[in-house]
């Protein structure tokens, strides 16, 4: 359905620009036998309504209207708006056309984890997760926009780790935590996406599929708050919902989890919160190395080791080779408590990138990596843009 709909968007605006430009000329020459002519507004108007390549190649090829001022400033005016639209179009709504191309989400995406056994350490499950989990509306989303769906959405696909990004800005009303990416804010509508709603959002899809858990993973993003003030505005927040969050020393089983928010966190107990601070799961930033040999980091968390590899700054076929060599080399010892964290996404080598660029190639590569070549990696997959297709394909590794 999006490849269709992308397929009639363009073919109205080659269409567009062809009347456009044909319009022009026929003008040009009933100008010239001083026949009945088209209004003025109506040829401007065809710039206005996707035709302003049609109405500038028009006026430049037969040079009409080319000394009337409205027609010099409103059709280039009009050439400039559609470019801006043209790129909100390509970041904001591509990527969630294409994005989304596989065959509708299956019902049984929503309690996947009701046939998981209830002693099983939630270490051992294979988990679907998304990387900077509420950017599907964002501020300059050509580099900051990473999913297509919303919180909601990911959750009914089945993904279950959920990587947070919070800030702390002052309002009025006093500290406010908000999702960010860097420095841009996650958008609901045309306000920044408050903390409050996500975890409503959460607590709304447990409270309907008890079976399930939400691996929730917090980082500090932004902000000119102290990790010690972060940590206990956050507390304070999830005091509200403690019905709903499962506060726990230990890497918790499936049975303990259930129809619960599991809290983790990337950064020290400063505040000395103790259990309520959440579940160490901490690494150093990884970026990119110049030795891509070393793509995976051991990280002792208490009782448990993290195996991470979040190679960020990677190209295509370098963030490819340490996914893969990371899920084929790292093995995890069933009931250690371990866990493998397995990022897929990426913004490439550049200061800024566009995450959709190399997710469209790199989750194409994961679908044939587990269909075709049927491998059967361990641990808590993420990924960019992902979907309910490729989410079934991860969850239904615990089969």
């Amino acid at each position: 359905m999006g490849s269709i709909l992308i397929i009639l968007i363009i073919a109205y605006f080659v269409i567009i620009n062809i009347v456009a430009f044909i319009a022009y000329g026929r003008d040009k020459k009933k100008a010239e036998k001083n026949e009945y002519r088209t209004p003025e507004k109506t040829l401007i108007l065809f710039a206005y309504i996707g035709g302003p390549i049609g109405a500038l190649a028009g006026m430049q090829t037969f040079r009409h209207k080319t000394k009337k001022k409205k027609f010099t400033i409103l059709v280039p005016l009009a050439l400039v708006l559609w470019i801006l639209l043209w790129l909100f179009g390509a970041v904001q709504v591509l990527p969630s056309l294409e994005g989304n191309h596989f065959p509708k989400r299956q019902k049984s995406a929503s309690t996947w984890m009701e046939t998981l056994p209830d002693d099983m350490l939630l270490s051992d499950v294979v988990l679907p997760g998304v990387h900077d989990a509420v950017t599907n509306a964002v501020q300059i989303a050509l580099f900051s926009r990473c999913q297509s769906e919303s919180i909601t959405g990911l959750l009914k696909d089945g993904y279950r780790y959920l990587d947070i990004r919070l800030g702390v800005t002052e309002t009025r009303k006093g500290k406010e935590l908000y999702l960010m990416h860097g420095f841009t804010y996650c958008l609901n509508g045309l306000t920044r996406y408050k903390a409050d709603r996500l975890l409503k959002e959460c607590t709304k899809f447990l409270k309907k599929n008890p079976s399930e858990t939400i691996v929730f993973v917090v980082k500090y993003e932004h902000g000119d708050e102290t990790l010690k003030s972060f940590e206990n505005l956050l507390n304070d927040k999830l005091e509200q919902y403690k019905g709903y969050v499962l506060f726990t020393d230990s890497m918790p089983t499936v049975s303990e989890a259930r129809g619960k928010i599991v809290l983790f966190r990337r950064y020290e107990d400063e505040a000395g919160l103790g259990v309520r601070a959440g579940l160490p799961l901490i690494w150093e930033d990884q970026g990119g190395h110049d030795d891509v040999s070393l793509n995976v980091a051991a990280n002792e968390n208490g009782s448990y080791t993290v195996y991470v590899q979040d190679r960020y700054c990677y190209g295509v076929e370098d963030k490819w080779n340490a996914f893969t060599e990371t899920a084929e080399k790292v093995k995890i010892e069933k009931g250690s408590g371990d866990v493998l964290i397995n990022f897929l996404s990426t913004k490439g080598t550049m200061k800024y990138g566009h995450p959709y660029y190399f997710a469209n190639k790199l989750n194409k590569q994961l679908e044939t990596w587990l269909t075709e070549e049927r491998k059967q990696p361990q641990g808590w997959i993420l990924t960019d843009f992902g979907d309910a297709r490729q989410a079934r394909l991860i969850y239904t590794l615990n089969e």
